[in-house]
Protein backbone atom coordinates (compact mmCIF):
# COMPACT_ATOMS: atom_id res chain seq x y z
CA UNK A 1 0.00 0.00 0.00
CA UNK A 2 1.12 3.24 -0.61
CA UNK A 3 1.49 6.14 2.09
CA UNK A 4 0.57 9.68 2.15
CA UNK A 5 4.18 10.68 1.70
CA UNK A 6 4.50 8.30 -0.96
CA UNK A 7 2.03 9.78 -2.86
CA UNK A 8 2.92 13.70 -1.55
CA UNK A 9 6.47 12.52 -3.31
CA UNK A 10 5.14 11.56 -6.06
CA UNK A 11 2.99 14.71 -6.60
CA UNK A 12 6.14 16.93 -5.70
CA UNK A 13 8.37 14.72 -8.42
CA UNK A 14 5.63 15.13 -10.60
CA UNK A 15 5.58 18.57 -10.26
CA UNK A 16 8.86 19.42 -10.45
CA UNK A 17 10.12 17.09 -13.38
CA UNK A 18 7.15 18.46 -15.43
CA UNK A 19 8.23 18.69 -18.90
CA UNK A 20 11.34 16.58 -18.78
CA UNK A 21 11.54 13.60 -21.00
CA UNK A 22 14.00 10.47 -21.87
CA UNK A 23 13.12 10.73 -25.34
CA UNK A 24 9.59 10.08 -25.35
CA UNK A 25 9.48 8.85 -21.84
CA UNK A 26 8.32 11.40 -18.88
CA UNK A 27 11.39 11.42 -16.19
CA UNK A 28 8.64 10.69 -13.85
CA UNK A 29 8.97 7.00 -14.99
CA UNK A 30 12.57 6.75 -14.31
CA UNK A 31 11.79 7.85 -10.85
CA UNK A 32 9.28 5.81 -10.36
CA UNK A 33 11.29 2.77 -11.70
CA UNK A 34 14.06 3.35 -9.29
CA UNK A 35 12.02 3.67 -6.52
CA UNK A 36 10.14 0.73 -7.02
CA UNK A 37 13.38 -1.07 -7.74
CA UNK A 38 15.41 0.06 -4.70
CA UNK A 39 11.61 -1.18 -2.28
CA UNK A 40 11.43 -4.47 -4.28
CA UNK A 41 15.17 -5.54 -3.47
CA UNK A 42 15.22 -4.36 0.63
CA UNK A 43 11.74 -5.83 1.24
CA UNK A 44 12.73 -8.98 -0.96
CA UNK A 45 15.72 -9.78 0.82
CA UNK A 46 14.48 -8.03 4.28
CA UNK A 47 17.33 -5.80 3.93
CA UNK A 48 15.80 -3.21 6.31
CA UNK A 49 13.00 -4.07 8.75
CA UNK A 50 12.86 -0.16 10.11
CA UNK A 51 9.36 0.87 8.31
CA UNK A 52 10.22 4.54 8.73
CA UNK A 53 13.97 4.01 7.19
CA UNK A 54 12.61 2.10 4.45
CA UNK A 55 9.79 4.53 3.55
CA UNK A 56 12.74 7.21 3.36
CA UNK A 57 14.91 5.30 1.27
CA UNK A 58 12.11 4.46 -1.37
CA UNK A 59 10.99 8.41 -0.95
CA UNK A 60 14.97 9.25 -1.45
CA UNK A 61 14.84 6.84 -4.27
CA UNK A 62 11.57 8.51 -5.95
CA UNK A 63 13.24 12.20 -5.69
CA UNK A 64 16.52 11.47 -6.50
CA UNK A 65 16.95 13.55 -9.53
CA UNK A 66 14.89 16.46 -8.08
CA UNK A 67 18.08 18.41 -7.21
CA UNK A 68 20.41 18.00 -9.69
CA UNK A 69 17.64 18.43 -12.45
CA UNK A 70 14.82 20.81 -11.05
CA UNK A 71 14.99 24.26 -9.22
CA UNK A 72 13.39 22.54 -6.06
CA UNK A 73 14.40 24.44 -3.02
CA UNK A 74 16.19 22.20 -0.11
CA UNK A 75 14.03 23.67 2.46
CA UNK A 76 10.83 22.60 0.67
CA UNK A 77 12.06 18.93 0.87
CA UNK A 78 13.84 19.18 4.29
CA UNK A 79 9.98 20.72 5.09
CA UNK A 80 7.57 17.68 4.03
CA UNK A 81 10.02 14.79 4.08
CA UNK A 82 12.49 15.13 7.03
CA UNK A 83 16.50 15.95 6.89
CA UNK A 84 17.17 11.98 6.36
CA UNK A 85 15.52 12.17 2.88
CA UNK A 86 16.75 15.17 1.66
CA UNK A 87 20.42 14.19 2.91
CA UNK A 88 20.32 10.99 0.66
CA UNK A 89 18.67 12.65 -1.92
CA UNK A 90 21.82 15.43 -1.68
CA UNK A 91 24.05 12.72 -1.53
CA UNK A 92 23.03 11.63 -4.81
CA UNK A 93 23.50 14.85 -6.63
CA UNK A 94 25.92 15.70 -9.24
CA UNK A 95 26.70 19.17 -8.59
CA UNK A 96 28.53 19.01 -11.89
CA UNK A 97 27.68 17.50 -15.03
CA UNK A 98 28.04 13.83 -16.19
CA UNK A 99 30.90 15.12 -17.81
CA UNK A 100 32.87 15.52 -14.63
CA UNK A 101 31.66 13.02 -12.25
CA UNK A 102 35.12 12.51 -10.11
CA UNK A 103 33.40 14.47 -7.29
CA UNK A 104 30.75 12.87 -7.68
CA UNK A 105 32.10 9.11 -7.72
CA UNK A 106 34.38 9.50 -4.40
CA UNK A 107 31.01 11.00 -2.79
CA UNK A 108 29.21 7.86 -3.84
CA UNK A 109 31.63 5.66 -2.92
CA UNK A 110 31.51 7.57 1.22
CA UNK A 111 28.55 7.90 1.13
CA UNK A 112 25.97 5.89 3.26
CA UNK A 113 24.71 2.11 2.44
CA UNK A 114 20.90 3.11 2.17
CA UNK A 115 22.55 5.98 -0.29
CA UNK A 116 24.49 3.16 -2.44
CA UNK A 117 21.39 1.34 -2.71
CA UNK A 118 19.81 3.61 -4.34
CA UNK A 119 22.26 4.50 -7.01
CA UNK A 120 22.01 0.89 -7.94
CA UNK A 121 18.53 1.44 -8.60
CA UNK A 122 19.39 4.36 -10.72
CA UNK A 123 22.24 2.20 -12.56
CA UNK A 124 20.27 -0.07 -13.25
CA UNK A 125 16.95 1.60 -14.68
CA UNK A 126 19.35 4.08 -16.65
CA UNK A 127 21.36 1.10 -18.10
CA UNK A 128 18.03 -1.07 -19.15
CA UNK A 129 16.73 2.44 -20.36
CA UNK A 130 19.57 2.87 -22.63
CA UNK A 131 20.07 -0.79 -23.86
CA UNK A 132 16.46 -0.60 -25.20
CA UNK A 133 16.55 2.91 -26.89
CA UNK A 134 19.81 2.87 -28.54
CA UNK A 135 18.46 2.86 -31.50
CA UNK A 136 17.34 6.35 -30.75
CA UNK A 137 20.15 7.19 -28.45
CA UNK A 138 22.70 6.13 -31.02
CA UNK A 139 25.77 3.76 -30.85
CA UNK A 140 28.02 6.68 -30.18
CA UNK A 141 26.66 8.03 -27.69
CA UNK A 142 25.83 4.84 -25.74
CA UNK A 143 29.02 3.62 -26.13
CA UNK A 144 31.44 6.61 -25.43
CA UNK A 145 29.18 8.78 -23.17
CA UNK A 146 27.10 6.28 -21.00
CA UNK A 147 29.26 2.84 -21.19
CA UNK A 148 32.21 5.02 -19.05
CA UNK A 149 29.68 6.21 -16.58
CA UNK A 150 28.15 2.93 -16.49
CA UNK A 151 31.58 0.97 -15.86
CA UNK A 152 32.66 3.72 -13.40
CA UNK A 153 29.68 3.52 -11.32
CA UNK A 154 29.78 -0.14 -10.96
CA UNK A 155 33.19 -0.47 -10.12
CA UNK A 156 32.25 2.12 -7.48
CA UNK A 157 29.40 0.42 -6.03
CA UNK A 158 30.92 -3.23 -6.51
CA UNK A 159 34.14 -2.25 -4.33
CA UNK A 160 32.17 -1.90 -1.57
CA UNK A 161 32.51 -3.90 1.44
CA UNK A 162 28.66 -3.98 1.81
CA UNK A 163 28.06 -6.26 -0.64
CA UNK A 164 29.06 -9.15 1.40
CA UNK A 165 26.75 -7.91 3.85
CA UNK A 166 23.84 -6.76 2.37
CA UNK A 167 21.84 -8.75 0.63
CA UNK A 168 19.73 -5.84 -1.00
CA UNK A 169 23.14 -4.54 -2.49
CA UNK A 170 24.34 -8.36 -3.64
CA UNK A 171 20.56 -8.50 -5.52
CA UNK A 172 20.95 -5.29 -7.09
CA UNK A 173 24.70 -6.04 -7.84
CA UNK A 174 23.78 -9.35 -9.91
CA UNK A 175 20.71 -7.18 -11.45
CA UNK A 176 23.43 -4.72 -12.70
CA UNK A 177 25.71 -6.80 -13.98
CA UNK A 178 23.16 -8.87 -16.21
CA UNK A 179 21.95 -5.26 -17.81
CA UNK A 180 24.99 -3.67 -18.54
CA UNK A 181 26.06 -7.21 -20.23
CA UNK A 182 23.21 -7.04 -22.51
CA UNK A 183 24.20 -3.66 -23.02
CA UNK A 184 27.83 -4.17 -23.89
CA UNK A 185 26.58 -7.16 -26.17
CA UNK A 186 24.44 -4.74 -27.89
CA UNK A 187 26.70 -1.97 -28.52
CA UNK A 188 29.17 -3.83 -29.57
CA UNK A 189 27.47 -6.06 -32.31
CA UNK A 190 26.45 -2.88 -33.91
CA UNK A 191 30.17 -0.78 -33.39
CA UNK A 192 30.94 -4.79 -34.81
CA UNK A 193 28.50 -4.53 -37.53
CA UNK A 194 29.47 -0.73 -39.02
CA UNK A 195 33.01 -1.74 -38.74
CA UNK A 196 31.92 -4.75 -41.50
CA UNK A 197 30.37 -2.09 -43.68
Amino acid sequence: MISDKHRQMLDTVSQWHKGQFRGDVPVTIHCQNVANIVEYALTATGSVRDKGLLEDITLAALGHDLLEDTDIPRELLRDQYGERVLSFIELLTNHEDDYHTDKYMQQIASAPEEVRIIKYGDLIDNTTSVAYNLHQLGIEWGNDFFRPIMERTMTVLGSSEFLTHNKAASLLNSSVHLFANLLRSKLDQEISSKIKE
